[in-house]
């Protein structure tokens, strides 16, 4: 072989063992793992149970990695949120830390995807047996697919229960802190006036910022949209008004007075203030902000009020507010159970409080149209009870629930019967009467049915219709019927997952050695 080619071939296998040299140390990282919902996660729950259609959700995520799984820098975890929650604070970051108060990953809120992503870093390479926990307070609200009542949340392979509450305020406000189009920091305020659509006459707000709350109120924000419940609890803007279709008298950097609305339309009024100091809208200050409320006040002299009150932090935000109670009032229709529906007089009932065994009225009796009439009722659910039946009828041991939502004067209707007392006569041929043995079984519940019927819905007997967040509520509940926490709890998964890394490198690392080697010894041997 010529002294040339050899070394030609010298040159092309020290090239190619430096190559597969190279390849080794390379192929012992390979790409991050993606890790899904189930893979990590070892429980979750949900704390304080009852929550509004707008709060944060008090969510914790517990996550521990499977025996035998190693974190690698780059790994990640996304969280599927379900539809019964949604992500509201896009991009919102929660570092989590190891019990040396290192960071060892940062998880971040996805709104479009409505998810959660961790991504680990180098401080959990090198560790086995990872496991901990992620509370997220804020950023979390109820979703879509939540409902007023009772709600079961499921992440993964898990289950907990969230309670969705109404609210049956004629007035709230909330605030989201953020930042204008020249960077300042601001707080944009959103009042609900007149949620339940109510008739609220000569309707007048009133919003004045407090110099000492670190706020100043912008000119020119008030923007005032016809609002509507889109859903139980959720609202949408609908129209913007202009500025013709309503009277609107600012104080320069201080509030507003607004009036010429609409009698028993629900509005959304939103406006703005500027944050004074802008470290604060970072530091967790809290600025609140108050609205009052007037209406009424014509020909009968009367006036009423309401206020709203809010708050908000840079990381959390809050809104409450109430207007006057509404008393409201039953009327219990007593018939017979035959087909004359004859009103009945005399049948005597007790009146009780939901969750209580103690009657708050007593005694009170049918009249001759076989009705009670009972006034002067704060909102809460309520039961009668009778406790002596009609002359000449069997007693009704059923209880008789009804609900006043605090919104409307107008009477709850509740309807029940009673059966006649059968004569001997009549009990004797019922007892010599003998039916045919169908194998069949033929009991019957000898209590009477009662209809409740909704006074703003009469043909929806016995359905359920609840709102949300605008405050109507005429579903009866049902005495000694209660919900519990649905607590589901899974196993954690013993199967190992992919381990990051590989030894084939070393494998390679010696080929390329091994051909190295070799070239040097017959290198020097033809020399």
């Amino acid at each position: 072989m010529g002294k040339y080619l050899r070394r030609f071939f010298v040159v092309a296998f020290a090239i190619l063992g430096l190559i597969l040299i190279f390849n080794s140390q390379t192929n012992t990282t390979e790409a991050a793992t993606d890790y899904q919902t189930n893979d990590l996660l070892s429980g979750m729950s949900i704390a304080q149970k009852d929550y509004g259609t707008a709060s944060d959700v008090n969510l914790t995520l517990d996550w521990k990695v499977p025996a035998n799984t190693q974190l690698q820098n780059g790994d990640t975890w996304t969280v599927d949120f379900p539809d019964t929650l949604k992500v509201t604070k896009d991009g919102e970051r929660i570092s989590i830390y190891d019990s040396d108060n290192n960071v060892i990953g940062t998880a971040v809120l996805n709104k479009s995807s409505n998810s959660m992503t961790v991504t680990f870093n180098e401080n959990v390479e090198n560790k086995t047996d990872f496991a901990g926990e992620i509370n997220i307070g804020t950023g979390v609200q109820p979703g879509k697919d939540a409902v007023v009542g009772n709600n079961d949340v499921t992440i993964g392979n898990f289950t907990d229960n969230m309670t969705l509450v109404s609210s049956d305020a004629d007035f709230s406000k909330k605030g989201v802190i953020g930042k204008d189009a020249n960077g300042n920091a601001i707080i944009t305020w959103t009042i609900l006036v007149n949620r339940n659509s109510e008739n609220f006459p000569n309707l007048t707000v009133k919003d004045f910022i407090d110099p000492s709350s670190g706020q100043t109120y912008v000119d020119g924000t008030v923007n005032v949209y016809e609002a509507y419940w889109s859903s139980p609890g959720y609202y949408k803007k609908g129209q913007l008004l202009s500025n013709g279709d309503y009277n609107l008298q600012e104080t320069s950097g201080s509030g507003f007075t607004l009036n010429g609305l609409s009698n028993n339309q629900f509005y959304a009024v939103t406006f703005q203030t500027k944050i004074n100091n802008p470290a604060d809208a970072e530091n967790g200050t809290k600025f609140k902000n108050h609205a009052d409320f007037t209406w009424g006040g014509g020909t009968s002299g009367e006036t009423n009020s309401g206020v709203a009150d809010g708050s908000v932090t840079g990381n959390s935000n809050s809104g409450s507010g109430n207007g006057n109670e509404i008393l409201g009032s039953v009327i219990l229709t007593k018939t017979s159970a035959d087909e004359n529906n004859t009103p009945l007089a005399g049948a005597v009932y007790d009146l009780y409080q939901e969750g209580s065994d103690t009657p708050i009225k007593s005694g009170l009796t049918t009249n001759g149209a076989g009705q009670i009439n009972v006034g002067e009722l704060a909102k809460g659910n309520y039961y009668f009870k009778e406790v002596t039946p009609p002359t000449g009828y069997t007693l009704n041991t059923a209880q008789i629930p009804f609900t006043i939502s605090g919104t409307t004067t107008d009477a709850v209707h509740v309807f029940t019967t009673n059966e006649p007392v059968k004569d001997d006569e009549d009990n004797n041929e019922d007892n010599n009467t003998e039916e045919p043995n169908t194998g069949e079984g033929n009991d019957k519940d000898d209590n009477n049915e009662d209809v409740i019927v909704d006074p703003e819905n009469p043909s929806s007997n016995n359905d359920e219709e609840i709102e949300g967040e605008a405050g109507l509520i005429t579903n009866p509940f049902k005495p000694g019927q209660s919900s519990s926490d649905s607590d589901s709890k899974a196993s954690d998964s013993n199967t190992a997952l992919p381990q990051t890394g590989t030894d084939s490198g070393i494998i390679t690392s010696i080929i390329g050695l091994f051909v190295l080697t070799n070239l040097i010894y017959f290198k020097r041997r033809n020399v």
